[in-house]
């Protein structure tokens, strides 16, 4: 067991955790007090700078200014000092990895720092290898060997469009997932419309290169100068002769 003193501790400015929940910190130093210490904080080799366990760490501050004492591995920890496990000899990607693997996978996280967990490590592994899908993501996160849900993916999904709004006020104001994934959707559909409200205007004024022609495709087509078209959009009379379809006539 490795003892440091827990004030050498560096905890990085921007780390993934940003909001701790005092009455939960409290709820886990009384039971760090009671049951002992389970796993250490994990600490980078020279600093040493906090990796993974900063609930954990405030935990044991919190201890410390209440008098409290705990025990890590059966063994009574001295006040002042924290066990710590160093990962000596990594490359910052597997730094990284331990402390996406610490933030994915714990409790009382905001709706929020979750969404963004479930981004860094989607991301992550998307820089590992290119090919990887939102699938592959959900598919570690609830440890699914098969084919996971839909649902699951598109959680995925919507916190890879959360974590790009992350510093949104009504994301930041969202009470769950949904409440954050709804505001980024609706953000978007009211930019899409002011977008779509512009070009239209620029339209009437003349303003935009294109033009919309409607009519017949065949007989409009046949008057017009070759290469000039970007789209065709038609509308076939599929309906013809609907009325002998049966019971789908009425439909």
């Amino acid at each position: 067991m490795e003892l440091i003193p827990i004030e050498e501790i560096h905890v990085a400015e921007d780390r993934q955790r940003r909001v701790f929940n005092p009455d939960s910190l409290g709820k886990l130093a009384e039971s760090i007090a009671s049951k002992g210490l389970f796993h250490a904080p994990i600490v980078q080799n020279e600093k040493p700078t906090l990796v993974a366990g900063e609930r954990r760490l405030k935990a044991i501050n919190l201890m410390y200014t209440m008098g409290q004492t705990f025990s890590y591995n059966g063994e009574p920890v001295p006040v002042g000092k924290i066990p710590v496990v160093r990962l000596c000899e990594l490359s910052e990607d597997l730094i990284y990895e331990a402390e996406l693997e610490e933030n994915i996978r714990r409790d009382n996280l905001t709706p929020q720092e979750e969404m963004q967990a479930v981004a860094n490590l989607h991301n992550f592994r998307k820089k590992q290898d290119p090919s990887h899908t939102a699938q592959e993501t959900a598919a570690e996160i609830y440890n699914a060997d098969d084919k996971v849900s839909g649902k699951r993916v598109v959680s995925v999904r919507d916190a890879l469009l959360v974590a790009e709004h992350i510093d949104d006020p009504a994301v930041a104001k969202a009470k769950t997932k949904t409440e954050a994934a709804k505001a980024v959707h609706k953000k978007l559909q009211r930019e899409h419309a002011s977008n779509l409200a512009e070009t239209f205007d620029q339209n009437r004024k003349g303003k935009h290169p294109h033009v919309h022609v409607h009519g017949d495709a065949i007989a409009t087509l046949e008057k017009m100068p070759s290469g000039i078209v970007d789209c065709i959009l038609t509308d076939p009379p599929y309906g013809i002769g609907a009325h002998g379809f049966g019971d789908m006539a009425d439909n």
